[in-house]
């Protein structure tokens, strides 16, 4: 299953990235996807983003893909 999933999403370049704010309520952006490694999507952001801190708190992060042209969510 893992290797469907990279295969899907090996070209698409921006995810959705949701996090959980300190209230509990989920926190999504677009962020660009650098590279995909094995089982790891590289990202990067500037220091002292929110959601740095988010991820610091709570470690469980969903990333959405999208690519409409091949039919695959």
């Amino acid at each position: 299953a893992r290797v469907k999933i990279r295969e899907m999403i090996q070209d698409i370049r921006v995810a959705m990235f949701v996090t959980r704010t300190e209230e509990g309520h989920l926190r999504s952006r677009p962020m660009y996807v650098a590279a995909i490694e094995d089982d790891t999507a590289w990202m990067f952001t500037t220091a002292g983003e929110p959601k740095q801190q988010q991820v610091a708190e709570d470690d469980e992060v969903l990333l959405g893909f999208s690519d409409p042209r091949g039919q695959n969510y």
